[in-house]
């Protein structure tokens, strides 16, 4: 297959729309895509296809997500990280336990409701939010709540007014959502100060993925050299499987789902 998934490595101050340019030109393709973005403030973790392997998006795993989310104390923000800080306002002095921390964290732990920030791409009536927000359209209670899942959460650092929290959340969380939640638990203001994503789904460090790996649940198949000139066709093969990878001389050549009492190929890789 002409193509690869990617985990790579977005710095602080950098799109992603920029980071994917760059491999544009180390590829020499224009077919590029990620799998989830970072805002230019995070850092860490971008799932990346590039070449044919664009075509394998739809299957690819990006649940769970996992980052590490520093804190800071005793000072808001609007839109609730660093890019909104006033830089005439006073931290404030911050007194808690990091027993009191932990029990504050107990309130987000598993599914809840969570309203998103103002300043976030979600929709409202076929606008962005965050758009709306810098307009001064908008304020939180314009946003709907939506079921959010975190699988897990722990405090890597206590250092007031400082706290970095290690999360496993899933689909749609918003950590800084949590951050403004959190302080608000805690009776507290704070922003979120930094941010790295350390997974997404398989994808983690840098590298070259397989396939295998990183795709949603699936059966692998073998192709004889007569399968194999029915799939280049887009022909129906014989076959079971929800979900099949089809190799043909251990190159991923087509994706197949069952139709039938055959295997129909839905996505070409050749």
């Amino acid at each position: 297959m002409k193509g690869k998934l990617l985990s790579i490595y977005k710095p602080v101050g950098v799109s992603s729309f920029r980071a994917l340019g760059e491999l544009k030109k180390q590829y020499d393709t224009k077919k590029v895509g990620h799998m989830g973005t970072l805002d230019p403030l995070a850092e860490g973790v971008l799932a990346v296809a590039v070449g044919e392997a664009t075509k394998l998006i739809p299957y690819v795993v990006t649940e769970p997500k996992e980052y590490e989310c520093e804190i800071t104390f005793g000072i808001e923000s609007e839109t609730l990280d660093a890019e909104g800080l006033d830089d005439n306002v006073v931290a404030e002095e911050v007194h808690f336990s990091q027993d009191d921390l932990e029990a504050a964290l107990g309130s987000f732990v598993g599914k809840y409701d969570q309203v998103p920030p103002i300043f976030s791409a979600v929709h409202i009536d076929g606008k962005r939010a965050y758009d709306l927000a810098r307009k001064g359209e908008i304020k939180e209670g314009d946003l709907k709540s939506r079921e959010v899942e975190c699988m897990e959460m722990e405090i890597l650092k206590f250092e007031l007014p400082v706290v970095v929290l290690r999360l496993v959340v899933g689909s749609g969380y918003y950590v800084r959502s949590l951050v403004r939640d959190l302080a608000r638990e805690l009776g507290v203001k704070a922003y979120m100060s930094g941010l790295k994503r350390t997974k997404v789904g398989g994808f983690e460090g840098e590298g070259e993925m397989d396939f295998e790996k990183v795709l949603v649940e699936h059966t692998r198949i073998d192709l004889s050299e007569e399968d194999f000139k029915l799939v280049r066709h887009g022909m129906e093969i014989r076959g079971q499987g929800e979900l099949v990878l089809g190799y043909y001389q251990d190159e991923l050549v087509a994706i197949l789902k069952a139709e039938g009492s055959g295997l129909k190929v839905v996505k070409n890789l050749l």
